[in-house]
């Protein structure tokens, strides 16, 4: 037998294990992020502000100042439109 052949195998052993230590770290990655979106309490879009309009005149403004959420408190007191 070549020296190649003891090479080849322990190559092989070392991209097995890598691929194994690959998925394992994956599948630990998919249960901490079930946990945390079963942890998660409120709608995530509720606390994302980042999101920013720049208007004509160069002004940056935040979204939910230039389109408020709409208060449905308010909504039920409200006159009902015709």
């Amino acid at each position: 037998m070549s020296i190649l052949g003891p090479f080849v195998m322990e190559s092989l052993n070392i991209l097995a294990t890598l691929f194994v230590v690959a998925i394992g770290i994956a599948a630990l990655l998919v249960v901490l992020l079930l946990i945390a979106d079963v942890g998660q309490t409120k709608d995530a879009i509720r606390r994302n502000y980042h999101c920013r309009i720049v208007q004509s005149s160069g002004r940056s403004i935040p979204l939910d100042e230039l389109h408020p959420a709409p208060n449905p408190r308010a909504a039920a007191f409200a006159p009902e439109r015709a």
